[in-house]
């Protein structure tokens, strides 16, 4: 949450120092959480921040920097997001990194970001690169691929490979009720996922179980005054008008 991530922030700055890369993993959750909270201003000071408090290239600094691009975009600042973008892309292409599971997260952000600009060309190239990691952090033994395999599948979706995206956002689905348990957060994330990707099919018969079994288990989590819960019903009306 945002109060201990602040207190863990405080501890670490007051131990080793403001400069310190262990201060980037918590500074990464704040701009998360700030974006979650529609605090974009907040997010982008905080991206910064990690920008000008790790040592140029650092490889902890090339997701941030995507998110900052990601962040700009949203902004209508596109000059700016495409510079940052590229400038990840070729250090990305340099990069022989020992962390293939931070190598997957950020080639599969970049082709995310790409598909946000229409560059269809463009995100298909990164795709080898996806798979290359990919394979490398699942013989490591990586556990976190419940998180690869979401924007995964949307990244597939955006490209037009249906197939391959309902069967990566299947698996993300899998993994996050395996794992975090049926009502969790991330699970119901997956959920409307691939509420999304049928619509974009225009299956909206098929899209329909997967909001409300999303709905019906943020209900039963007992967030039912959680934002989530009014977007999700009206995601709902907006399904049952268009099948109507």
């Amino acid at each position: 949450s945002w109060d201990f991530h602040l207190r863990a922030l405080a501890i670490k700055r007051a131990r080793l120092g403001e400069r310190h890369p262990a201060l980037i993993v918590n500074l990464e959750e704040l701009a998360d959480l700030a974006r979650n909270r529609n605090e974009p201003d907040l997010a982008r000071r905080l991206l910064v921040q990690i920008l000008r408090s790790a040592p140029r290239g650092h490889p902890h600094t090339t997701q941030p920097c995507l998110q900052l691009a990601d962040l700009y975009l949203e902004q209508g600042r596109t000059r700016i997001a495409d510079r940052l973008i590229h400038q990840v892309q070729h250090r990305l292409l340099q990069q022989a990194s020992p962390h293939p599971s931070k190598m997957v997260s950020c080639w599969i952000t970049l082709m995310l970001l790409h598909l946000k600009q229409g560059r269809l060309r463009a995100a298909r190239e990164c795709l080898p690169e996806v798979g290359k990691y990919l394979a490398a952090a699942q013989q490591q033994g990586y556990r976190q691929a419940m998180y690869v395999f979401l924007p995964l599948g949307e990244s597939c979706t955006g490209l037009g490979d249906f197939a391959e995206g309902e069967r990566y956002l299947r698996l993300a689905l899998r993994y996050r009720e395996k794992r975090l348990g049926r009502g969790h957060p991330d699970t119901l994330r997956a959920l409307q996922a691939l509420q999304r990707h049928f619509q974009a099919r225009g299956l909206l018969r098929k899209s329909v179980p997967f909001a409300l079994a999303a709905l019906r288990r943020l209900e039963g989590s007992g967030n039912r005054r959680e934002p989530g819960t009014l977007y999700l019903m009206q995601d709902l009306a907006s399904l049952y008008a268009l099948l109507l």
